[in-house]
């Protein structure tokens, strides 16, 4: 009588190390199978910027209050990523980014003075043009402009970040702290006046900057444009100091422009003198003697809805721009409230502009402009980046595009 050979059981074939594909199941005790609330809890120890216990959460916390310097440059590249997407540049010969460039910035040529790792000359190209390098790079809607005219938008990798290159040329040609230089050339023709010319500049913004920049170019070493900065506040910068938030703008890149260009030759900078009230266009054209006055004051008053909104203010929780950005930013770069023009100016102001800004439970933002997205980061609330839509929270933001002459239904 024959018997039957036992037929091999697979479970019993997978257990024997020659066939195991599950080590588990041949060595239990060397990989002990954990629970998930275990596992999750070991994970944390792998995790960046997590507080092991609650001291020091406490901590965390305290040096992240209204610490917005970090976040300023948070989104700046490193120099192995700047060098790899800068050496992307096609280099074209008619370069659609240059042309779609408000300030005509050479960019074809900064980009390969990246790529070999020259910082200081693609910083004095980016500054020949635009002396305003460092901020505009921060703050230029590039996909707008030179990037959406990159020939490399429509590939997968996309266009070339100008702005992000930009900000880190100027961001670490600001640490190496180079004076500004006028070349003695440039000196030639009817540029070039005697005696020198006397130019009075209204407003300490970024198109004052420009236009001290430019006059002190075309004197060389020499003074041929003495350009004399007038601005009612304490301190200079324009909107880019006063009503972009730290996390937006760094107030360093602001007050490195400034500090550039006073260091040129025949730029003064006088603070706390108004426009109409400690002087006034004739007064510098006929008492003062100037030749020329620039006007780069901006526009002082944002556009308000006065049929519905004209009774209320801050007191009552409405807020323009100007007033919401002004606070917003004060706070965020630790700066005393209501500095305005002079001692006489304070008491108006204040009763203008909140001391603090606060805002808590259902917000209304009438508009869809940029302004809105600074709003629910300074204001503790949600931003769901679409327009009317409510997103159910502790605090959210009901956006909603009107046209103004269908406001008057409120």
């Amino acid at each position: 009588m024959t018997t039957e050979p036992a037929v091999a059981d697979i479970e019993d074939l997978f257990r024997s190390p020659q066939y195991a594909q599950q080590p588990r199941l041949v060595h239990p005790t060397t990989t002990p199978v954990r629970p998930t609330r275990q596992s999750k809890r070991l994970a944390k120890q792998f995790q960046r910027n997590v507080p092991i216990n609650k001291a020091d959460e406490d901590v965390q916390r305290k040096e992240l209050y209204h610490n917005f310097d970090a976040a300023a440059d948070a989104h700046l590249l490193t120099e192995a990523d700047a060098v790899r997407e800068a050496a992307r540049c096609l280099k074209c010969a008619d370069a659609p980014c240059q042309k779609a460039c408000p300030t005509a910035v050479d960019v074809k040529a900064f980009l390969t003075s990246l790529q070999n790792r020259n910082i200081y000359g693609a910083a004095q190209m980016i500054l020949s043009a635009n002396p305003c390098g460092y901020t505009t790079g921060t703050l230029c809607m590039t996909s707008e402009l030179c990037a959406s005219a990159c020939n490399l938008s429509h590939t997968a990798a996309g266009p070339i970040p100008i702005s992000k290159l930009q900000q880190f040329v100027l961001h670490y040609y600001a640490q190496m702290q180079v004076s500004p230089r006028v070349v003695p050339h440039v000196r030639a023709g009817h540029y070039y006046p005697t005696p020198p010319k006397r130019i009075a500049l209204i407003g300490a913004g970024p198109a004052s900057l420009a236009c001290a920049t430019f006059l002190a170019r075309l004197g060389g070493t020499d003074t041929s444009y003495v350009c004399d900065v007038y601005e009612q506040r304490a301190t200079v910068g324009g909107l880019g100091q006063w009503e972009i938030p730290q996390f937006r703008l760094a107030q360093a890149a602001v007050q490195w422009e400034w500090q550039q260009v006073q260091q040129l030759p025949g730029v003064t900078v006088h603070t706390h003198q108004g426009l109409g009230k400690d002087f006034t266009v004739t007064s510098l054209l006929s008492q003062q003697n100037y030749n020329a006055v620039f006007l780069g004051i901006g526009k002082p008053q944002p556009q308000r809805l006065r049929d519905v909104f004209h009774e209320m203010g801050p007191a009552q929780g409405y807020y323009d721009s100007h007033q919401f950005l002004e606070a917003a930013s004060r706070q965020s770069k630790g700066m005393p409230p209501s500095n305005g023009a002079n001692a006489a100016d304070l008491e108006s102001k204040q009763e203008e502009d909140p001391e603090e800004l606060i805002l808590h439970g259902r917000v209304l933002v009438l508009g869809g402009g940029m302004i809105t997205e600074i709003i629910p980061l300074d204001g503790g609330t949600t931003w769901d980046g679409e327009f009317g839509r409510d997103r159910e929270s502790d605090g959210h933001v009901r956006y909603l595009l009107w046209q103004l002459h269908k406001c008057t239904c409120l």
